[in-house]
């Protein structure tokens, strides 16, 4: 055909007698789902197309892209079972005068090749063709082309011969146009491919390696399946990349890694356990079900993009997810970030720092396809600023392509509210359904029975008093108990502060009595020394002298663990780095605010800051003392935010609750309307049916612009808390402050407006 011609209908083109077309096709797309190399061109095959006539491709019957380090090379290819290797053959002068309409079409260029496929051609004539395609390759140039074919050149009559009748319908009319046209023909016969042929038999034994299930039941050779989507696809003229093809083969069919990801996917898993293995799931060696999370997880995914996994400090979120995503392991692969772990500051430096050869969304579309589509963030709250940008790159790619709509999130998170997520999720991922929030608390009584079955000598804690069971049911603090002989301790600690005064008086373990002080030091000069990271990836080589002669010990007792052969050092958890920290502030004493200049002020010292207030509670005066050094210092706002938040949060609260108004009543109840403000913004949650209908929810939890409306008001003023800790701080605001839907007021009215709390004038 030529350009002027109507490009011929594809319902026409693309019928259900094209059997050996089907199987040609289907031998490119299994090269492409399995990222190889295929006959034609150089390089891997990157995307497969079919009756393409009326996209700009005269050799319409499939067009194939490879690429190699060179770039796209596409191949374009008339199919035909049976073919005659002549002038007088109308479909081969079809196909001649298709190759040369090829040559004017405009976008072609040297790497562009053309040419046929057949399964029955005579050997003779077909062996003289692709010797003058494979001489024209090899010719320098077209003296050296038509040498071949003088009396004492390379070919025989026949390839002579064969030239002289094909040279009209190539349209050249020098031998350099001759030269080129033949440089980039491309002669295959294909035979094999038939039921029971060689060649189909190693495609399907190709193919069944990296199957891993049928999914639909259907006991059907993947090769099979494969012909039945060109089939169907030739038609609509389809063009298949390898996301399209693995998308419609999703639900049909589980596949294996592909053998080209191998390499990469290995890395990313083995990122994936060592993450999963930091996270310390027993209580001396025991370890409580909680199998209701699991499902519970599972629930949330069914009906939410976004599912958080939030709870005190301690309470066990990231065992609860890491035995989901250990569970989602033996399926196939993960994406398992953990924010004590991540490398550089975006994807590319991430993936530089693992070796990954693919591009993040070829890993998506692996890992989606061989395993759970499914981005696990462990701590999602404690991930770094500056490294922030390698999770808002998976997202942004996750969100900019229709092929990952399937891509969701389940992340852990402390008990903050909404704010790690305002400046971290594209709005596509809770629009419409909100975020799954999961919130963990502590142990049940039906799971303290079980721990305190296995482990008797915690029985006595795990059901004590009230104030006692609210510290020794958090499984972590059950761990420290266990693990660091408090258990025995005829005081049982009452609240986290008395557990750190424990901990730190054995020096993060039942240490002997003359080593603890040596102990201490070594554990605040690594806090001291891993501020900046939050106790994380501490240098080895900036600590004192003295800390190395403790590091041994303090490994045994799992308190630090070593990295790159003792090049750096970890706390095992973050809550440990937290209590020396704590520690710390309080050996500075009046000047601990000192300690958060030196280090930057991280936002993520924000707890620390809060156990620091909540210790001041035993000492009237103490609490207030610390607000008003706070408010003189030249720091960020939100030191004092945690300073009043915490105390609410301890046991001890009931007891300062004096001290803790008078405070707040200042200025006409100024710091009053602060509280809750912070209050709403860190420990509650916008009521996700209300808010479900709105098309940003979490950004309105910050500015409710007068566009999203009352929906957007309502919503937050029926915000629901997200745990039950706070029920004291909740009692005493009802009996401070009269409550009036999303108004409340102290001695004046507090108005809600746009958003916010405001004393009413």
């Amino acid at each position: 055909m030529t350009p002027s011609i109507k490009a011929t209908s594809t319902e026409l083109t693309g019928g259900a007698g094209f059997t050996y077309e089907d199987t040609v096709v289907a031998y490119y797309l299994t090269a492409l789902l399995r990222e190889e190399h295929a006959a034609g061109q150089s390089g891997v095959v990157v995307s497969v197309a079919v009756q393409q006539s009326g996209h700009g491709h005269p050799m319409d019957d499939v067009v194939v892209e490879f690429e190699d380090n060179i770039g796209k090379r596409p191949l374009a290819l008339q199919v035909k079972r049976s073919l005659r290797i002549t002038a007088n053959n109308e479909d081969f002068r079809q196909i001649m005068a298709a190759a040369v309409d090829s040559r004017g079409a405009a976008g072609f260029t040297e790497t562009y090749a053309y040419g046929f496929a057949t399964e029955q051609v005579a050997q003779d004539r077909f062996r003289a063709l692709s010797r003058i395609v494979d001489w024209a390759k090899a010719s320098p140039s077209a003296v050296d082309f038509e040498s071949r074919f003088a009396d004492q050149g390379s070919a025989a009559a026949t390839e002579r011969a064969l030239r002289l009748e094909l040279k009209p319908l190539t349209g050249a009319a020098t031998t350099e146009e001759e030269l080129h046209f033949y440089r980039q023909f491309v002669v295959l016969k294909m035979d094999g491919l038939e039921e029971g042929g060689i060649l189909r038999a190693e495609l399907v034994n190709r193919l069944q390696q990296i199957v891993a299930e049928n999914e639909d039941g259907q006991n059907l050779l993947l090769f099979d399946r494969l012909c039945r989507l060109v089939r169907d696809g030739a038609g609509t003229a389809r063009k298949w990349t390898r996301a399209t093809l693995l998308g419609q083969l999703r639900g049909t069919v589980r596949l294996q890694v592909a053998p080209n990801y191998s390499r990469d996917i290995d890395a990313l898993r083995s990122f994936a356990m060592e993450g999963l293995a930091d996270i310390v799931e027993t209580i001396d060696d025991f370890h409580v079900t909680r199998s209701v999370f699991q499902s519970t997880i599972r629930e949330r995914i069914a009906g939410n993009r976004l599912v958080n996994i939030s709870g005190l400090p301690g309470c066990g979120k990231s065992v609860i997810l890491k035995h989901f995503a250990a569970d989602a392991a033996q399926k196939g692969p993960i994406l398992f970030l953990k924010s004590d772990r991540l490398m550089g500051n975006g994807w590319s430096t991430f993936a530089s720092a693992l070796g990954l050869r693919h591009s993040l969304p070829q890993l998506l579309t692996e890992i989606g396809t061989a395993g759970e589509p499914i981005l696990f963030i462990d701590g999602i709250d404690r991930i770094r600023p500056d490294q922030k940008g390698i999770i808002t790159d998976i997202l942004h790619t996750i969100e900019g392509s229709k092929e990952f709509a399937n891509w969701k999130v389940v992340a852990s998170s402390r008990d903050q509210g909404l704010e790690p997520y305002r400046a971290w999720f594209p709005s596509t991922f809770y629009r419409g359904t909100g975020i799954g929030d999961i919130v963990v608390g502590h142990f049940s009584d039906e799971e303290a029975e079980t721990l305190a079955e296995q482990k008797p000598y915690l029985r006595r804690l795990l059901f004590g008093s009230a104030t006692v069971r609210e510290v020794a049911r958090r499984p972590f603090f059950a761990a420290v108990l266990a693990h660091g002989g408090l258990a025995d301790d005829e005081t049982a600690p009452q609240t986290e502060i008395d557990l750190i005064a424990a901990w730190w008086a054995r020096a993060g373990h039942d240490a002997l009595p003359e080593t603890v002080p040596q102990r201490q030091r070594a554990l605040l000069d690594l806090a001291e020394t891993g501020v900046r990271d939050l106790g994380k990836n501490i240098v080895a080589r900036r600590l004192k002298d003295s800390t190395f002669a403790q590091i041994s010990a303090l490994w045994s007792d799992h308190v630090i663990r070593e990295q790159n052969v003792g090049a750096a050092f970890s706390f095992t958890h973050d809550i440990f780095f937290e209590w020396t920290f704590f520690r710390l502030l309080i050996e500075l004493g009046d000047d601990w605010h000192h300690a958060l200049s030196e280090a930057g002020e991280p936002p993520l010292l924000g707890r620390i800051v809060g156990l620091l207030a909540q210790s001041r509670l035993s000492d009237r005066g103490a609490w207030t003392a610390g607000y008003r050094v706070l408010e003189e210092e030249p720091l960020r706002p939100q030191w004092r935010r945690e300073w009043l938040t915490a105390p609410p949060f301890t046991s001890r609260f009931s007891s300062v609750t004096n001290e803790f108004f008078q405070l707040l009543s200042e200025k006409d109840f100024a710091l009053l309307e602060k509280l809750l403000v912070w209050f709403q913004a860190q420990h509650t949650i916008p009521s996700p049916i209300i808010l479900r209908g709105l098309h940003s929810p979490v950004e309105g939890a910050d500015s409710l612009a007068p566009a999203r409306g009352e929906r957007a008001r309502f919503g937050h003023a029926q915000a629901i808390v997200r745990r039950a800790e706070p029920v004291q701080f909740q009692s005493w605001v009802r009996i401070r402050v009269r409550i009036l839907g999303p108004q409340s007021q102290p001695t004046r009215p507090l108005l809600r407006t746009d958003g916010r709390y405001k004393i009413a004038g």
